[in-house]
């Protein structure tokens, strides 16, 4: 998939509006030059959703309390379920990767699993299908068969970002608790990484 051109027009009309709104607000001067500068660094990083819940997700100690939220609130299997994706996505080794398929499939894309997914069915057979086809693939390393492992790969982090739209609910309740806030207290870079992502979300 290729976002950057439509993230980078969005990021600059959403960079005008809370340029506008800032002068409807009549914020002093400091505060807009923080935020314009802030808007401005999301702007050239395409800070996307799905760029800030991976550096979330990167972070372990953010990370665990995340995934406590959401066994608490019954949703913790679409957030084990994409960490096992970005693993899999990541994991340079054919035969580690082809051991994390088939755990993947076992965990979340079963029927009636104890951590099924909560996606549609089409997402469901759609990844279950892919990684098969990877696990089914005698010579992961040969040459030949390296254009359907891409193929197949892709399609897995396709089937990821469909998953990822389901965090949304969960991760903007998560980042209105204490806690995270605390967590931004005491962790300034991460906290301008979360204002950026909100300043274009």
């Amino acid at each position: 998939k290729e976002y950057k051109p439509v993230l980078q027009q969005q990021a600059q009309e959403n960079l005008k509006g809370i340029h506008v709104r800032m002068k409807q607000q009549n914020i002093d001067g400091s505060a807009a030059a923080a935020r314009e500068s802030i808007a401005n660094a999301a702007v050239n990083s395409m800070l996307t959703f799905n760029d800030f819940l991976q550096s979330l997700f990167d972070t372990p100690a953010l990370y665990n309390m995340f995934k406590s939220f959401a066994q608490k609130e019954f949703s913790v299997e679409n957030v084990l379920c994409y960490n096992d994706l970005l693993v899999y996505i990541r994991e340079p080794d054919s035969l580690t990767r082809r051991d994390l398929a088939e755990s993947i499939i076992e965990l979340y894309l079963n029927d009636n699993s104890a951590l099924e997914v909560n996606a549609t069915v089409f997402v469901r057979k759609q990844l279950r299908d892919a990684l098969n086809a990877i696990t089914d693939l005698t010579a992961l390393d040969d040459a030949s068969n390296q254009a359907k492992t891409n193929q197949q790969l892709e399609i897995v982090k396709n089937c990821a970002d469909s998953i990822s739209v389901n965090l949304l609910d969960i991760l903007s309740r998560f980042t209105k608790t204490g806690l995270f806030a605390s967590y931004l207290d005491s962790n300034p870079k991460f906290k301008e990484l979360y204002l950026a992502y909100k300043l274009l979300s």
